[in-house]
């Protein structure tokens, strides 16, 4: 990570992932990038499969956000101070709360 700093400012957002695709765009967004590649693969499924597969999308986005807000990621491990520790065992049981009874019904 120490060369993130002169690669951030060549990335379509300033983050990562992102991918060259073929035809030289440049995509970013994980999410962007897994569905281009499933769909070219003829993997992102059809009707019922394909919503409820969307539906788990959104889920997951949903608690991706819940667990990165109180979690430390390789970018932010530093900063983690005993504030942010402390926030992390509060909020820990009510993420894991939110995937149990999120994804339970539809798995």
């Amino acid at each position: 990570m120490d060369k993130w700093p002169a690669v951030k400012p060549t990335t379509p957002n300033g983050q990562l992932p992102f991918a060259e695709m073929p035809d030289s765009l440049v995509l970013c967004e994980s999410g962007a990038i897994g569905r281009t590649i499933a769909g070219a693969s003829g993997l992102l499924g059809e009707g019922k499969d394909y919503m409820v597969s969307e539906m788990l999308l959104g889920i997951t986005n949903d608690f991706n956000k819940k667990a990165m807000d109180i979690a430390p990621s390789v970018f932010t491990v530093e900063k983690f101070d005993a504030v942010k520790k402390q926030a992390y065992q509060d909020g820990k049981a009510d993420v894991i709360d939110f995937a149990n009874s999120k994804y339970e019904k539809f798995l």
